[in-house]
């Protein structure tokens, strides 16, 4: 199940996050001193999560009850980028699976064409999921997908 995050949940995500991070790092041998300390520059600090909550554009993938977090997204709109009028920028998606993921980049496309914004703008550092995906994108330039037909 999939719906957008609301700001109340702040610490769901948080502590969803700092677990698939530290996760990470435990099964890739490293330092949970170093794994701490990228912690405080994250896409996941609370800072960030304060900030896109707030703009109500990011999503969340729960258990099929609604009581376990699966996964999040977090976006924010952009206005007149790259001469568009509005562009959804995806800045991070952090999910229990690659499935999970790929559902949460679905759902920001969806919701992205049904509020009318003509482009789905995605971090570079997700260029990885967007390679897996079935959207087309230009590799040259910040990964984005088209939303509107533009003419």
């Amino acid at each position: 199940m999939y719906r957008v995050v609301k700001e109340h949940e702040i610490d769901q995500l948080f502590e969803f996050a700092k677990m698939l991070h530290e996760k990470k790092n435990s099964a890739e041998g490293g330092d949970p001193f170093a794994a701490e300390m990228a912690s405080w520059s994250a896409p996941w600090r609370r800072e960030s999560l304060e900030h896109y909550l707030k703009l109500g554009w990011s999503m969340s993938a729960w258990s099929e009850d609604g009581e376990t977090l699966k996964g999040f997204s977090l976006a924010q709109p952009l206005l007149f980028y790259k001469g568009l009028t509005q562009t959804l920028w995806l800045e991070h998606v952090m999910a229990e699976s690659q499935e999970i993921e790929l559902g949460l980049l679905e759902v920001s496309y969806k919701w992205a064409r049904d509020k009318h914004l003509q482009n789905l703008a995605l971090n570079p550092e997700l260029t990885e999921l967007l390679q897996i995906s079935d959207y087309k994108f230009d590799v040259n330039s910040i990964p984005a997908i088209a939303t509107a037909k533009l003419k």
